[in-house]
């Protein structure tokens, strides 16, 4: 359940968390009012990368009781490397997709059951962190990490049931529906949730009514970015979101 009295806001994840239209972070921070909000999430982010950015952020915020962490875990098939020479991650997405560090992986360093095998340990690792703190944490996940059969997973089934999956056969259906209504097509060219989709999941799985100034707004937004998308169905949503430049702030900061 949610609280008026946080005083910030601390939002993780990979695309799922932070795109080129408004995501659940900012449906949670117009809840909240006036808190002060970070939002930490960055497109292509593995697993690797989120738990390290929550490590690093309290580190240097020193997570308290007056905050609330939220954390979206993303799909195990990616790798992220922090390079010295750039002095910043290198995040490449799924590991299929062409990259400098993606093309010189081994198909066996890249097999799902290898990835699996080292999200889980990352996730639980991170989880275990997040419900030592005092802070109100929250973390669901994107897509399960557990589809592979290894008798290495077994272990971390029991430690990982409690964690919410989002893209759930309802949820896919529901983006579908969501696209082909507002949009006219369905969602060929990008799969990441609209804000009607966030607001059910985050509604849903925090068993949470939120406000009516809050769903309203999101309702609205979400018309608004449908119509921007409507003519653009041959290209991914930030490609729109290139296009229109300076334009596109509003698609993602609809709460200022």
């Amino acid at each position: 359940m949610l609280k008026q009295s946080y005083k910030r806001f601390f939002a993780f994840g990979c695309s799922y968390t932070s795109y080129c239209w408004a995501m659940w972070p900012e449906i949670i921070k117009h809840e909240l009012g006036d808190v002060e909000f970070y939002n930490m999430g960055r497109v292509g982010a593995g697993n690797s990368y989120i738990a390290h950015q929550i490590y690093l952020a309290d580190i240097k915020y020193n997570f308290g009781p007056d905050d609330l962490i939220m954390v979206c875990w993303t799909h195990a098939y990616r790798i992220d490397w922090l390079l010295a020479e750039d002095q910043d991650w290198c995040l490449e997405g799924l590991m299929f997709y062409d990259g400098k560090i993606n093309s010189q992986i081994s198909d066996e360093a890249k097999s799902l059951e290898n990835c699996e095998f080292r999200d889980c340990n990352i996730v639980v690792g991170a989880t275990e962190f997040l419900n030592q703190l005092s802070s109100d944490t929250f973390t669901f996940t994107w897509i399960d990490n557990l589809s592979s059969d290894l008798d290495t997973l077994i272990p971390f089934r029991d430690l990982m049931k409690d964690i919410p999956l989002w893209n759930t056969d309802y949820y896919v259906a529901k983006r579908r529906q969501l696209w082909e209504q507002y949009i006219g097509q369905i969602p060929i060219c990008d799969m990441h949730p609209m804000p009607i989709e966030s607001l059910e999941f985050l509604s849903d799985t925090l068993e949470y009514a939120f406000s009516v100034d809050t769903v309203n707004s999101t309702f609205n937004y979400h018309k608004r970015i449908s119509e921007v998308f409507k003519s653009q169905t041959d290209k991914h949503a930030w490609e729109t979101a290139l296009d229109l430049g300076k334009d596109a702030k509003f698609l993602v900061y609809f709460l200022d």
